[in-house]
């Protein structure tokens, strides 16, 4: 007579409904002198295996109390296109504090299951019919979209962990713990994380670790409510590389900047005629950093540096594998030699057996020329940065004990414009020569300890 056979479990919990639907009691006697005393409410949420129905009877009288017990459940199943499937009545069902759950086989998504739930206590002598349908909803599917860490940070410097959370069933949203774990060590917990169906969440965790070392972390999803569809899939991992501080490093360094520089030049033969005419403008950059360590430097780390104006504009360069220089072993230590074509960066590294020297140079320029005899030409090389008051400087060297050494540093820049002229008689070969030009300068020098930061 049944289309299906289901199969029902009693449970009991407290439970949070994500769908409710509110019931109409039916006409029937009145007790202690109030009708439809009770509410009711139904939950469907299917699961990979049974599917859930919550059915809770709440009072909405004062002086009533949640019945511990259901005297009857009659369930009526129908399809999604709404036959009747099965018709199926339990009796005396537990419900502690109005609520009472019933696990179903062999039912969809999106059929419709209609209750009819009898309720009798000591407030209400006669019984009391509550009726109301719900339809079958998916469990939320609570998982990872991503989670983003910083490849590699510094012992006790704080850092950022974003993890995105989806939901993927579509049907119902739910609320979850999320746990950032090393091993089994909690670095950081999120309670009541929401997320909406079919809807995303991001969460953040600033983390800081005391110890360098290479971490495979974990992020992990727990204390779904409703209870998560597939809990297979509430874990992600990612790893962190952290590495001792910074140690400062003695250091000396230079920098000019000419913004507008022109040099002329004229010769006279022995009537005052002119004879050769040559003229040149440019803008020009010149950066230098020499330091020294006492440390092993590795050639397969990356080496960092940082140059930065007073406006915010910056030149950040990362070289990686130092090529190896073949002709230092005949001088007894070792060298290596790393450059950046975009910026015209070279860098030098000296491995000596007390230490390690670094030497950096920057050279950018462009350039623009004409005279009487080869006509106008021009030239470029690297990218001008343009400090005028100040220059911001951090670099990082690499070394095989896994720590780095370097730091920050400012040069304070001194504007030096200024104009010549001259002029030049060569009695004996009877030329005379005439030259003349200008430059706006900006430079500075600086020399000490760096900043370990």
């Amino acid at each position: 007579m049944f289309a299906k056979r289901i199969t029902m479990v009693l449970l009991s919990a407290a439970l949070s409904l994500c769908f409710s639907v509110a019931a109409a009691a039916a006409p029937a006697s009145k007790a202690n002198g109030a009708k439809d005393p009770y509410n009711l409410s139904l939950t469907a949420l299917k699961g990979q295996e049974l599917t859930d129905l919550y059915i809770s009877v709440s009072p909405k009288e004062i002086g009533f109390t949640a019945p511990e017990s259901l005297k009857k459940v009659q369930l009526k199943s129908f399809s999604t296109d709404g036959i009747h499937e099965y018709t199926h009545n339990s009796f005396d069902i537990a419900s502690p504090s109005g609520v009472a759950a019933i696990a179903l086989k062999d039912v969809d998504r999106y059929q419709v299951l209609e209750t009819k739930v009898a309720v009798k206590n000591a407030q209400t002598v006669s019984e009391k019919n509550l009726s109301g349908s719900v339809t079958v909803l998916l469990r939320p599917d609570l998982s990872f979209k991503e989670v983003t860490a910083p490849e590699q940070t510094k012992v006790n410097v704080p850092f950022t962990v974003n993890a995105a959370l989806k939901e993927s069933n579509l049907d119902v949203g739910a609320s979850a713990k999320v746990t950032i774990l090393n091993g089994e060590q909690v670095l950081d917990v999120a309670n009541g994380v929401i997320v909406e169906k079919g809807g995303s969440k991001s969460v953040a965790f600033a983390l800081q670790l005391a110890e360098a070392g290479d971490y495979n972390l974990r992020a992990v999803i727990s204390d779904v409510a409703p209870a998560d569809y597939n809990n297979a899939n509430n874990e992600a991992s990612f790893s962190v590389q952290v590495v001792d501080s910074l140690k400062s490093v003695s250091y000396q360094s230079h920098y000019s900047y000419d913004a507008d520089n022109e040099y002329h030049y004229q010769e006279y033969g022995w009537y005052g005629n002119l004879v050769r005419e040559y003229h040149q403008k440019s803008t020009t950059e010149y950066f230098n950093l020499y330091a020294s360590t006492s440390d092993v430097f590795d050639p397969n780390g990356e080496f960092k540096i940082d140059l930065t104006d007073e406006n915010g504009n910056a030149q950040a360069i990362t070289l990686s594998n130092m090529q190896y220089q073949n002709w230092s072993h005949y001088y007894g230590y070792k060298a290596y030699y790393g450059y950046d074509s975009g910026t015209n960066l070279n860098v030098y590294v000296y491995q000596y057996p007390w230490g390690t020297d670094i030497q950096v140079h920057k050279s950018a320029g462009n350039y623009q020329y004409s005279d009487n005899y080869y006509g106008y030409y021009s030239s470029s090389h690297g990218v001008i940065l343009g400090a005028k008051q100040e220059l911001f400087v951090h670099f990082e060297l690499p070394t095989t004990t896994g720590s780095a050494y370097g730091g920050s540093y400012e040069i304070p820049l001194t504007y030096n414009p200024y104009t010549w002229e001259n002029y030049y008689n060569n009695y004996w070969y009877y030329y005379s020569y005439k030259y003349w030009g200008h430059s706006n300068q900006y430079y500075g020098s600086s020399y000490g300890i760096t900043a370990a930061n």
